[in-house]
This record gives C-alpha cells, sequence and structure tokens, in this order.
C-alpha cells in the first residue's frame, strides 16, 4: 500500500477498520443483469467470479 501512495498519492487514500465495516454493510455487489456483457467470463477452472475472488483472497468470503 505504501509502495502505491508513493506512485499515486492522488489515487490513494487510508481506510480504516470502520471504513470498512460500514463499506461492507451498504455495499450491494451488481447482479448478473447489471453486469450484462460488460465483463468477460471467469479464466477457466473458475464456475463464476466469486469463486475465483475467493480462490486469490480467501478472507473476501463469497456472502
Amino acid at each position: 500500500m505504501l509502495a502505491r501512495f508513493d506512485r499515486e498519492p492522488e489515487e490513494t487514500f487510508a481506510m480504516t477498520d470502520d471504513d470498512l465495516v460500514r463499506y461492507r454493510e451498504v455495499f450491494e455487489p451488481p447482479t448478473d443483469d447489471e453486469f450484462g456483457d460488460a465483463i468477460d467470463a471467469p479464466p477457466p477452472g473458475f464456475e463464476g467470479w466469486p469463486q475465483w475472488i475467493a480462490d486469490r483472497w480467501p478472507s473476501a468470503g463469497t456472502d
């Protein structure tokens, strides 16, 4: 994170744990209908993007 801030401070901001909790409370993931054809299919071997995310970042969860 610090390296990114050093490279692009105008595109980086600090988030506290409380900020993340508030964000998770109000975030509503887009539905497949909302995405439409806006994104590519997940990489081979993954049923969907949530499975790919969980594989890369197990702490992210998929609920």
